[in-house]
């Protein structure tokens, strides 16, 4: 996706662009995921991250869950993690929101919990996620893939995905695949 179109479609109303899918058939919103941080709107290309239930396997190379999608990242991405285990453990906390926010990555989106939403808030940093826990993820959940498609509420994401925010809802926009 062009910076151009996601700049046009960074400029558009929410609700408007779901009404537009969903009057060509497809699919437009993701529901359930609230801001949790700072209240503002985020767009950009997407780099995704699934997450898996367990430890990491013994000869993953060790390391901060998310950190591969911060090192991908270009300034303006948004980030989507994928961490619908069921288990209680956060897929996003504050060490992320930091380093994400000094690589200028405009937010990030987890289908599951995230964490520090304080430290993000402080640091003005966007996080959406589906629910909250205090939970770390260590042990609990690890980092099974970075930049491939996803599904995530549902929805096929695609790197050429556009998220975008207006007041507490929060939607994730996708082309189908």
């Amino acid at each position: 996706m062009s910076d151009d179109v996601a700049q046009r479609l960074a400029r558009l109303d929410v609700c408007g662009l779901s009404d537009a899918l969903d009057q060509l058939g497809l699919p437009s919103a993701i529901s359930g995921i609230a801001p949790r941080s700072v209240r503002k709107r985020i767009s950009g290309r997407v780099i995704t991250v699934r997450l898996a239930a367990g430890a990491p396997p013994a000869d993953a190379p060790p390391r901060h869950l998310c950190t591969h999608a911060i090192e991908i990242a270009s300034a303006g991405d948004v980030i989507v993690v994928e961490q619908a285990t069921g288990v209680n453990a956060a897929g996003w906390g504050g060490i992320l929101s930091n380093a994400a926010r000094l690589k200028g990555i405009a937010g990030v989106i987890v289908e599951g919990p995230a964490r520090d939403l304080d430290e993000a808030a402080d640091i003005g940093f966007p996080v959406f996620s589906r629910e909250t826990t205090a939970r770390t993820a260590r042990g609990r959940v690890f980092e099974l893939a970075t930049g491939e498609r996803s599904r995530s509420a549902g929805l096929r994401l695609r790197a050429a995905i556009i998220s975008l925010r207006i007041r507490v809802a929060s939607r994730a926009f996708a082309r189908p695949t």
